[in-house]
């Protein structure tokens, strides 16, 4: 009988401990867009509009899965830095207009976007979404050694911005 009640409490206790890391790791993954003014390199007649935030996602850096949170490592003999994921203009039923990377809030990146990506139309049960893939490739020669932020602006049909909040630390090594 002992035995039985201390297998019993070490099976209880791991299964606490598991309900409260996948917890912790399920708010890891909220995401909100968040609107902010565009910078003077956008066209003047490029206006905010906080109802026409494209939907974003990270999939991957350097061909690594993306986790928030995670400090990702990246060896200084490495030529670039590449992100993949999806961006969506959901208000016009549209892929976003451009995807661009923002390095420690100063040089912007574009991305190459238009890639296919029959899963992210298949989830939003909409086939205008098909080519809304993209992969952003950032130079690390102009970066020194240390801790980068990247960041992502996305641009509208309607040539709005919108900045997604997600970021990405970087530890150039």
């Amino acid at each position: 009988m002992k035995f039985f009640l201390k297998k019993h409490n070490r099976s209880l206790i791991c299964v606490v401990l598991l309900a409260l890391i996948l917890a912790a790791l399920s708010a890891c993954y909220e995401r909100d867009d968040e609107t902010i003014t565009p910078k003077t390199t956008q066209p003047a007649s490029s206006k905010i509009d906080p109802k026409n935030l494209p939907s974003f996602y990270i999939d991957s850096v350097n061909g690594g899965q993306y986790r928030t949170g995670f400090v990702v490592r990246v060896m200084s003999d490495r030529s670039e830095i590449t992100v993949q994921g999806w961006a969506i203009d959901p208000k016009n039923k549209k892929p976003a207009a451009a995807v661009f990377v923002i390095v420690d809030g100063k040089a912007e990146f574009p991305a190459l976007y238009g890639q296919e990506r029959a899963d992210v139309a298949a989830f939003f049960n909409e086939d205008n979404y098909n080519d809304t893939g993209f992969t952003a490739k950032v130079p690390t020669a102009g970066l020194t050694k240390g801790k980068h932020v990247l960041t992502f602006k996305v641009g509208s049909a309607d040539k709005t911005y919108s900045v997604p909040n997600w970021k990405i630390e970087v530890d150039l090594q």
